[in-house]
């Protein structure tokens, strides 16, 4: 075989192996958005909140122990807000293109507008995080057994979180460990998701 014939064989074989790639690139990529949709519709996986150009929250939803700031149509700004005196957080948030805000007791009080992270505890159940926090890494302990909040990944993409928390009902003697798989907006890194 000549020199040119050597070369243009060469060219072939890179480019069928481009092909190649991006082909199986989109296969992987299309099945693994339909797994994730599928968890999503089956309420496997909560999402966060929802998120357009008309309405942003830059601390990623409802993070009580993040302060953020709701921005609703490129213009009115709304902030989280807490009262040091009473721990009474107002916290504000998107759905859809709509902001919206709720109440949140802060179980430690609050510092500046958001609330404490310390140490949250109900009898012998200590959260480090102060409970459901999926922007901050936490271990929760009760008795001697201990449950650290850790990203998860589906196909490779850690953008998964389990996150612990105490738990306790009402009219109930026992605490609980619980534990939620929450979706992170942008991302799972070292046991919370990225801000």
């Amino acid at each position: 075989m000549n020199e040119k014939g050597a070369i243009w064989t060469v060219v072939a074989v890179i480019v069928i192996f481009l092909v190649f790639a991006i082909i199986i690139g989109t296969i992987i990529e299309a099945r693994l958005g339909e797994k994730i949709d599928e968890a999503i519709e089956e309420n496997k996986i909560p999402t966060g909140p929802e998120r357009s150009i008309n309405c942003i929250d830059d601390d990623g939803g409802r993070n009580y122990f993040t302060f953020g700031t709701v921005t609703k149509d490129y213009s009115y700004t709304y902030d989280d807000v807490c009262d040091a005196l009473t721990g009474k957080l107002m916290e504000y948030y998107c759905i859809d293109d709509r902001n919206e805000s709720a109440d949140y007791d802060c179980p430690n009080g609050c510092d500046g507008n958001a609330c404490n992270s310390s140490l949250y505890t109900i009898d012998d159940c200590i959260d480090s995080d102060g409970g459901k926090n999926y922007f901050t890494y936490g271990i929760l302990t009760k008795g001697t057994e201990p449950y650290e909040d850790k990203c998860q990944s589906i196909q490779g993409l850690s953008i998964l979180l389990k996150e612990y928390y105490c738990y306790k009902e009402e009219d109930e003697e026992e605490v609980l460990v619980e534990h939620v798989i929450y979706q992170c907006p942008n991302g799972c890194e070292n046991g919370a998701c990225i801000v």
